[in-house]
């Protein structure tokens, strides 16, 4: 399902900012999620409102906002304050943003105003919050990123509001995600969080927008990779539980998709305890399968009887080997596992081979639409899939 850009008028008395607003979406990937119509004199932007032209958004600064009260003409749909400073006066059902910022961190404070008023969202009781799907393996080049970023591609074109959370040890995934700029301050956003998490933890949900990333092909958010690897080296259980908490409580998001390294330590193990779905993937192989059984015998060990309740939670996805000419293959086919050993789970989903698995196109998403299919089925299969939305 394609989704429709954001129809979005932005005013402003500042003929050159908007003029740079303009040129910038224009010039960017951002020109896929957001359609600018653009004033800078007032008459005209309240005439195109009479009008009922295309308008989903509404991004006013401090003249504009004023001269639209004046004439009682408040736009009645979702609208953001360009503001100069944090005096200005905004009527408090408005969001106020910073006006003057790099441009890519204000088009994502927008998307966040524009996702918490307008986007569909799934009925949820206050308590439930985000659902968590941690996605691990034991066996290296299985396919677990890719699947990943497939399954948070898929829920978020499906109208899930969803955050990719890479917590590898060493994240790779700038060759698929388009950063938007540099935070402020010179810190990645990963970075910032623990130090807001550590510093003012209140804080936190506030500021997150800020932290994190959008990537306007893929249509989720993200944390860019750590610069100093020692942020993510030294993470801990505790920070781990709050990072995912800290999303899950923002309101912004209803599917958080972790990323893992092929471990079983204590890190782990406390995501695997707060996801609501647990996927494990792997290769297919003698020597994958293997790691697997060894995997799932030493979390057993390890960890009793939490593991094997976060065990129940657990779906098999395998990729499958390269086909055999002449045998045709399923897209996302149920598999018996019966006879696999300490991790004979009653049912997998298997991912077709692609010949392209390890290539990128620019970054972006494998050129194949039997994984994107498989994907959606594994999202169904997890309860993830389909939703019911409300305005």
């Amino acid at each position: 399902m394609n989704e429709q850009p954001i129809q979005l008028v932005f005013a402003s008395i500042d003929a050159d900012y908007v003029h740079r607003v303009v040129q910038f979406v224009r010039d960017s990937p951002l020109a896929a999620r957001w359609q600018l119509t653009a004033f800078t004199n007032s008459a005209a932007l309240r005439h195109y409102l009479r009008s009922s032209f295309p308008a989903d958004m509404v991004a006013l600064d401090g003249t504009m906002r004023a001269e639209l009260a004046a004439a009682g003409e408040w736009p009645a749909i979702p609208t953001a304050a360009l503001c100069d400073g944090p005096g200005e006066a905004v009527p408090p059902e408005v969001k106020a943003v910073k006006r003057l910022q790099p441009l890519p961190q204000l088009f994502h404070a927008l998307y966040a105003i524009y996702s918490e008023q307008s986007m569909p969202r799934r009925r949820v009781e206050p308590s439930e919050g985000a659902n968590v799907a941690a996605i691990c393996s034991a066996a290296g080049g299985a396919g677990k990123t890719t699947l990943a970023i497939h399954l948070a591609h898929q829920a978020a074109i499906s109208g899930c509001r969803t955050f990719y959370l890479n917590l590898e040890t060493w994240n790779g995934t700038d060759v698929w995600l388009g950063g938007q700029g540099e935070p402020d301050g010179g810190m990645d956003g990963f970075a910032q969080l623990l130090y807001t998490l550590q510093s003012d933890l209140e804080q936190a949900v506030s500021r997150l927008p800020s932290f994190s990333r959008t990537d306007v092909v893929l249509r989720f958010d993200y944390f860019e990779p750590c610069r100093n690897p020692e942020d993510r080296i030294s993470l801990s259980t505790t920070d781990a539980r709050q990072i995912i908490d800290t999303i899950a409580r923002s309101g912004l998001y209803e599917l958080i998709v972790v990323d893992l390294d092929g471990v079983a330590d204590e890190l782990h193990m406390a995501v695997f305890e707060r996801c609501s779905q647990l996927i494990y993937v792997e290769e297919g192989s003698p020597s994958s399968e293997r790691k697997t059984d060894r995997f799932m015998a030493y979390a057993r060990n390890k960890w009793g009887e939490p593991f094997r309740i976060a065990e129940q939670r657990m779906l098999m996805v395998r990729r499958a080997g390269r086909p055999v000419e002449g045998v045709q293959q399923s897209s996302a086919q149920a598999i018996s596992s019966k006879g696999r050993g300490v991790h004979a789970h009653a049912a997998a989903i298997e991912l077709p081979f692609i010949e392209t698995w390890r290539l990128r196109e620019g970054g972006r998403l494998l050129p194949s639409s039997r994984l994107r299919g498989a994907a959606e089925r594994v999202l169904g299969a997890v309860g993830i899939g389909v939703k019911e939305h409300a305005l």
